[in-house]
C-alpha cells in the first residue's frame, strides 16, 4: 500500500493513495525552493468515487502503518507502480480544530525530486494524492441525511492552454445518495461548462476538468 501521485482531473480521480489528480484536497505548494507539497491522502467520512468511504480509526491506522513500515519512498505517479525517487518528509493526521484539514484526514508532504514531475505539478497536471493497497469491505447500516441539492465552487483549473479559473456548480442526488445530474455552469463569460457525474471531479470540457468535493 502506498501513496501515489495522480494526473490531471481529465484522467478521473478514484480516492485510493497515489500521486496524481487528487480526489480530496488539491495540492499546495509548501516550498518551492525544497519542492515539497503537501495535501491530504484521505479524509474520513467522505463519500468517494467508488461510492464508499472510511472511518477516522481506519485512516488513521492506514497512516500510521504507512510511516511506521518506512515506506516513505514508495511514491509513483497515476498509479504506474514505479518509484519516482520522491520522499515522504511530514506524515499526520489532522486533529480537531485543525485550522486547515478535515479533524481525522491524514496529511502528507512530498519531496519532489523528478524534474518532470515538478514540472507537472506546477502546471497542475499533477496535483494530488490517491492510495493503493488491499482493503477490506464492510457493509453497514447507516442512518445519513440525504442532501438532494449542492451548489458550490470548484477548483480553479490551472493549465496552460486557457487562462486559470473555476465555475460554480450544482449537484442533484436520488433519494439514495446518488448523483443524478451535476453540471459546472458557464458564467461570466468562461465560455464553456462541465457536466459533473462523480463528487470529486466534472467530467472534461476544452481538454480539462475541476476537482469538486460534494461531501463537504
Amino acid at each position: 500500500m502506498g501513496p501515489y501521485f495522480f494526473g490531471p482531473v481529465e484522467h478521473r480521480l478514484y480516492n485510493k493513495v497515489r500521486c496524481g489528480v487528487g480526489v480530496s484536497e488539491q495540492f499546495v505548494i509548501k516550498s518551492d525552493e525544497e519542492r515539497i507539497v503537501l495535501g491530504v491522502v484521505y479524509a474520513p467520512g467522505s463519500i468517494d468515487s467508488d461510492g464508499e468511504a472510511m472511518t477516522e480509526e481506519a485512516v488513521k491506522s492506514m497512516a500510521y502503518e504507512f510511516l511506521s513500515s518506512g515506506k516513505v519512498d514508495k511514491i509513483d505517479v497515476q498509479h504506474n507502480f514505479e518509484e519516482s525517487g520522491s520522499l515522504v518528509v511530514e506524515s499526520f493526521v489532522a486533529r480537531a480544530n485543525d485550522p486547515d484539514f478535515t479533524p481525522g484526514a491524514w496529511v502528507m508532504a512530498t519531496k519532489i525530486t523528478d524534474d518532470d514531475l515538478w514540472h507537472s505539478i506546477k502546471a497542475g497536471e499533477i496535483n494530488g494524492y490517491s492510495f493503493a493497497g488491499p482493503v477490506k469491505k464492510v457493509p453497514v447500516i447507516a442512518d445519513v441525511e440525504i442532501t438532494k441539492t449542492i451548489k458550490g465552487t470548484t477548483q480553479k483549473s490551472r493549465i496552460d492552454i486557457i487562462p486559470e479559473h473555476k465555475h460554480n456548480y450544482s449537484v442533484y442526488f436520488d433519494n439514495a445518495g446518488r448523483i443524478v445530474h451535476g453540471e459546472a455552469h458557464d458564467g461570466k463569460g468562461i465560455g464553456h461548462k462541465h457536466p459533473i457525474l462523480a463528487p470529486d471531479a466534472t467530467e472534461l470540457s476544452l481538454d480539462h476538468g475541476h476537482r469538486i468535493n460534494v461531501n463537504e
